[in-house]
């Protein structure tokens, strides 16, 4: 084997076994639930199959965005949330609801 060629192999094999040890890493941590791994190629593992809800949320990564709003996030999403409950439970329609939420937020973003 010519000399120029070494370090190029050592690399695709180096380059392989690093593969491997993310996809093993990303497995194990699919299975004890503790994140969604980032990895395309294991869309169709088993554990999607026993955890339909963390697929959902696995298969949404194409198409969602991360929600936060900054330093105010927990004010906002307080707001907002409680802004939906009124409507669910009869106590305001829509409209009013979120006008309501968008005034309290409004006054949180300026202070």
């Amino acid at each position: 084997m010519r000399r120029d060629r070494q370090p190029r192999r050592l690399h695709l094999v180096l380059d392989l076994a690093g593969q491997e040890l993310v996809l093993e890493v990303q497995t194990t941590v699919l299975h004890s639930g503790f994140a969604l791994p980032s990895l395309k190629s294991l869309a169709n593992d088993p554990y999607f199959a026993q955890n339909p809800g963390v697929k959902t949320m696995f298969d949404a990564a194409t198409y969602g965005y991360a929600d936060n709003y900054g330093p105010h996030d927990g004010v906002i999403h307080t707001d907002l949330t409680q802004a939906v409950e009124k409507v669910l439970l009869g106590k305001a329609d829509a409209q009013t609801a979120l006008q309501d939420a968008a005034s309290k937020i409004n006054t949180e973003l300026q202070s």
